[in-house]
């Protein structure tokens, strides 16, 4: 920014009338909110200006920022200046130069990624956890922030639900009893442990989804996991998950929070679980009904049933959120007459 007053403190016809930053954000897209509080100030006429040190500062996808500097600042008739790149825009054209510097910032920028990639991929191969949302239960080591540790709060809970599996519970009878002995969820106990609780995180509680997760996690066999999403682009908008053959997996990389014994029980059992649940939905034309034999209980080895309100509704779902039934006044489910009311 010094760079930038200096500039203006030479021009006898601007004046700063606002700083827009963008820290820790990609400029691969436009959907930045430095970027897009600048933007509602000049539709509502706040600013006629927009000066950035260089032509990378406004965007690094050429074909946005072709865009504003060609069309949309001038149908606001807002001058734009890039001091580094010696263009302003109410005394020059776009020139060749301008457009092949565009071009420049969007390709350093792909880049950028694969060699950010590449480097993941090195640390992944040495056993090192560089990024990303680490497991429950698990921390970083203060002394090697690339290395996974047990978190003494939260691993012997992740303990406690693969045993509680192992014994015969369902994925609802776990996160009741979770939430009945005062434990935080995985996403309250994030907030909690940072100082950032709040009245909504104190709503949050387990769920049988939440243990599914968890007992399908193959870090708590002390094995990491990566590459289990890419980005759909090099501007990293969006990800989808790839398919399993795809991730990569890397044995023994950090201390295990279960034995592979009952790591491997544990996924055998959830196997079980799917292939009885796919043979029903094939059973019924490819959807659970109320005719699904057999009343999903407490007393089931594979179904658990939980229920929440909404809109002035009970709904019942399982733990794996397989079967969903929303209640229309009163819902008995044959057999066994399950049944909720409004």
């Amino acid at each position: 920014m010094v760079l930038l007053h200096n500039f203006v403190k030479e021009q006898k016809d601007i004046v700063v009338a606002k700083e827009y930053y963008d820290i820790s954000k990609t400029g691969t897209n436009f959907e930045r909110d430095g970027f897009n509080e600048m933007m509602q100030d000049i539709k509502e006429g706040n600013i006629d200006c927009v000066i950035v040190k260089d032509l990378s500062r406004l965007g690094r996808n050429y074909v946005e920022a072709g865009s504003y500097i060609e069309r949309v600042f001038p149908f606001f008739n807002v001058r734009f200046i890039s001091v580094n790149d010696h263009y302003d825009s109410f005394r020059d054209d776009i020139s060749l130069l301008i457009s092949m510097s565009n071009v420049y910032n969007e390709f350093y920028s792909r880049d950028l990624a694969k060699k950010i990639r590449s480097s993941y991929r090195t640390s992944w191969a040495n056993g090192e956890f560089p990024s990303g949302q680490m497991a429950y239960g698990y921390e970083k080591d203060k002394d090697n922030p690339h290395q996974l540790i047990p978190d003494p709060v939260a691993a012997p809970v992740v303990k406690k639900i693969f045993q509680y599996f192992i014994d015969g519970m369902t994925y609802a009878e776990i996160a009741r009893k979770l939430n009945a002995d005062g434990y935080l969820c995985p996403k309250a106990y994030k907030l909690d442990k940072a100082g950032k609780a709040n009245e909504k995180s104190a709503t949050w509680t387990w769920s049988g989804g939440t243990v599914h997760k968890i007992l399908e996690n193959q870090y708590y066999a002390g094995d990491s996991v990566h590459n289990q999403f890419t980005n759909d682009s090099w501007a990293a908008q969006r990800q989808k998950m790839n398919q399993k053959e795809e991730w990569i997996i890397i044995k023994n990389t950090h201390e295990a929070l279960v034995s592979r014994k009952d790591f491997d029980e544990v996924q055998e059992k959830i196997g079980h679980i799917v292939k009885r649940v796919n043979e029903a939905r094939k059973s019924n034309g490819n959807r659970l009904s109320s005719n699904f034999p057999g009343r999903p209980s407490d007393s089931s080895p594979y179904l658990g049933a939980s229920g929440y309100r909404k809109a002035g509704h009970h709904w019942r779902r399982t733990c794996c959120h397989i079967l969903r039934t929303r209640c229309q006044g009163r819902w008995r489910f044959s057999p066994a007459q399950w049944d909720c009311s409004r």
